[in-house]
């Protein structure tokens, strides 16, 4: 099943953007009606890390299902070019400047980071890939993978 097509819409009372997209498909009397829904409670949305403060982490933080005996995997380390290393540099450390993600010293199980470029902006995203990980521990937990 392909994802819908989605369209930008400004949800702003037109001082600072708040984009958002919704699916291309609807009708117009029901796109009109979700645009007035979002901008009645835009207010709601986080736009800024530092707007999420009171975010549980339980909500928000990924685990992996790690069993007792299996052996720690460290995925090798990833190179990047040195003009988005500068760009995770800055990412990681506004991460860490904000309260989203901690240092974590002599860690088991390590998977890299993955950047991705945001399409209208041209900054980044810092993702994990844990795929490597996952897969490692899957025939040992007798898990069939669809």
């Amino acid at each position: 099943m392909a994802a819908a097509e989605l369209e930008k819409v400004d949800i702003s009372d037109g001082t600072i953007p708040r984009p958002t997209f919704i699916n291309k498909n609807l009708s117009v009397e029901y796109k009109a009606d979700l645009i007035n829904l979002l901008k009645e409670y835009v207010d709601c949305f986080a736009w800024e890390y530092h707007e999420m403060s009171g975010l549980s982490r339980d909500l928000v933080e990924h685990r992996l299902p790690i069993i007792a005996d299996f052996k720690p995997y460290k995925q090798p380390a990833r190179h990047f070019n040195r003009i988005m290393y500068d760009q995770i540099k800055a990412e990681i450390n506004h991460l860490l400047d904000v309260g989203f993600i901690r240092s974590c010293c002599y860690a088991d199980w390590i998977s890299n980071i993955v950047p991705v470029e945001k399409n209208d902006s041209g900054n980044i995203r810092v993702c994990i890939d844990s795929r490597d990980l996952i897969l490692k521990l899957l025939p040992k937990m007798n898990i069939l993978c669809l």
